[in-house]
């Protein structure tokens, strides 16, 4: 009966011992803010942050693409609006009213024209890449 005694007692001195180290465990835990994961539970938490991260740069691509869409967007706009000046002075020019004075200040405000839509043109970059020259 002594040996029967003994070994009760051996066996819930090893199970108060291991309910007291699973609640330093979760007192730990909860004092952390912080509950450690099973195996397979850290497997779907770093499957779910490896899809965030590519998710993430996937986003950033795509922030990427409408800061150059943007960009090209707004020279284009800028060059379209110069393009429609320089037909009105083309116009003008050869209607045949003006003197050579006249024609010769539209001729130069044409030309104006024309090196703006090259500056903007050149002037089109992101990360040093041109968006509208060959350059």
């Amino acid at each position: 009966m002594n040996n029967n005694i003994t070994s009760l007692a051996s066996t819930l001195q090893s199970a108060v011992s291991d309910v007291q180290s699973r609640l330093n465990t979760t007192q730990t835990q909860l004092a952390s803010g912080k509950q450690i994961l099973s195996k397979q539970e850290d497997s779907v938490v770093t499957r779910l942050s490896n899809q965030v991260n590519s998710q993430n740069r996937v986003q950033d691509n795509i922030d990427n693409a409408n800061n150059v869409i943007a960009i090209t967007q707004t020279a284009l706009d800028s060059i379209s609006t110069i393009l429609i000046n320089m037909k009105d002075l083309a116009t003008q020019v050869s209607n045949g009213l003006y003197n050579a004075t006249d024609q010769s200040n539209l001729s130069n405000a044409f030309a104006n024209l024309n090196t703006q839509i090259t500056n903007i043109a050149s002037s089109a970059n992101i990360n040093g890449n041109n968006l509208l020259t060959d350059n």
